[in-house]
């Protein structure tokens, strides 16, 4: 939705992540949406509450872009995005490497993120929970 509370985008999904879709309504730069998740069945729960998203405008967007071009592996703009509170791609960032090479030190570093907004914090604690699982390196 946008601001006002009108829908732009809506899409039936399963799973548990969703990236918004290039065919979707351009988000514009410097205004803020909300997003919110309702279940199909009403025995799964109701709406969750709206999680607000800022699209970032100028002078950020091309800070962070020449800070991206700088960092050549996946940790390191991961980084980039957890230093501005970037925390959706921070996510997809992490979550990506995760799915790679599953490591304790990654399960943390997204569940700090996780503890950042409170839609997510009940994630953290899956995370950390990961984390344990995983034998430590020698």
């Amino acid at each position: 939705m946008d601001s006002s509370g009108t829908t732009i985008y809506q899409k039936q999904v399963s799973g548990r992540t969703f990236r918004y879709a290039d065919d979707a309504p351009a988000l514009k730069p410097g205004s803020t949406y909300l997003w919110t998740v309702e279940p199909s069945n009403r025995f799964m729960g109701t709406r969750s509450e709206p999680a607000e998203i800022a699209i970032l405008g100028e002078p950020e967007r091309s800070q962070i872009r020449d800070e991206l071009a700088d960092k050549k592996d996946e940790l390191s703009q991961a980084n980039v995005f957890v230093e501005h509170k970037i925390w959706y791609d921070a996510v997809e960032k992490l979550s990506r490497l995760i799915e790679k090479q599953p490591s304790p030190d990654l399960y943390e570093r997204r569940a700090e993120i996780y503890e950042q907004v409170s839609n997510t914090e009940p994630l953290a604690s899956d995370d950390r929970a990961a984390a344990v699982q995983i034998p430590a390196e020698h």
